[in-house]
């Protein structure tokens, strides 16, 4: 019989740290070290998952197949008997299917805190002659996938934007990008995974003062709007620039705390308004949204 504990017998990705689980250094360090390990070992996770849902509907489809021969033939115990091994198999994809759901949220919402703290450092504002362009000069210096499509395929980008929603009415925009699933525009290694499967939707609305709770929410309402329309999942920033004052706080509130969610072709898709602000130099963004190609 092997020695020692279960990471003795386990080798490879699924090998286990040598560390009593109850040690630790500092409580903080420890939950991003532990928050790594676990990140570590996405892509094997993920792969078990789709196994195990393999084996289970297989088994399920075997488990049909006997069901309809037992009730077939008139072997009414068999036949009970096989369908409450049918609800279980049932049962239990339904909680695979959860529990992928729940570690995949986990995993992108690590790899978002992630980047975002290894790239924290002060968004400095670049030139231009309005806060429309400086701010367009920032996501174009920061965003190396924004930039090649802005100038490969300035089609795709529209200034001062009317856009018409489900309702019929005409919505305006400072700035807006729209790229519908499967377009080759979205084709490239220096685009984010998956995103020609989904499409593309940026929309931007400038503020000559800090929005206050009802400019947030008639600017969601426009987006729900050409959303419902369009199908693409948006994402959707507020900007205005100067000595504006502070947030109030019931729109922070609001930002943070709060989420829209888009009926999109591939299904709903949750979204948050971030408001980016700039003064004294630089720019703040609430909330801090992680993107990597793409704003």
């Amino acid at each position: 019989m092997p020695k020692g504990g279960i990471s003795d017998r386990l080798s490879g990705p699924f090998r286990l740290p040598e560390m009593d689980p109850r040690a630790m250094e500092n409580p903080i360090s420890a939950i991003f070290d532990l928050s790594e390990q676990v990140s570590e070992k996405a892509f094997y996770i993920r792969k078990n998952f789709w196994y195990s849902l393999l084996f289970v509907v297989l088994w399920l489809g075997v488990s049909v197949a006997w069901f309809m021969s037992a009730l077939t033939n008139g072997r009414i115990r068999l036949a009970i008997f096989l369908f409450l091994i049918l609800l279980s198999g049932l049962f239990t994809l339904r909680m695979l299917y959860f529990d992928y759901r729940f570690f995949d949220y986990f995993a992108r919402r690590y790899n978002a805190i992630r980047f975002v703290r290894e790239s924290a450092s002060t968004p400095h504002i670049p030139a231009g002659d309005s806060p429309f362009d400086r701010f367009l000069n920032y996501l174009m210096q920061n965003f190396g996938a924004f930039d090649r499509l802005i100038n490969e395929h300035p089609e795709s980008f529209i200034y001062s934007a009317a856009l018409k929603g489900r309702s019929g009415g005409i919505h305006q925009f400072d700035a807006y990008m729209g790229i519908p699933e499967g377009s080759p525009v979205l084709k490239g290694p220096h685009l984010p995974r998956g995103l020609r499967s989904r499409g593309y939707a940026f929309f931007l609305r400038v503020f000559g003062s800090t929005p206050t709770l009802a400019d947030i929410r008639a600017l969601e309402d426009a987006v729900q709007d050409i959303t419902a329309l369009t199908g693409l999942p948006p994402r959707v920033v507020a900007l205005t620039e100067g000595d504006t004052g502070e947030l109030p706080e019931n729109v922070y509130r609001h930002v943070t705390e709060e989420v829209r969610v888009a009926k999109c072709k591939k299904g709903d898709f949750p979204y948050t308004v971030q408001v980016v602000t700039g003064t004294e130099g630089s720019y703040d963004f609430v909330p801090l949204i992680s993107s990597e190609g793409l704003p």
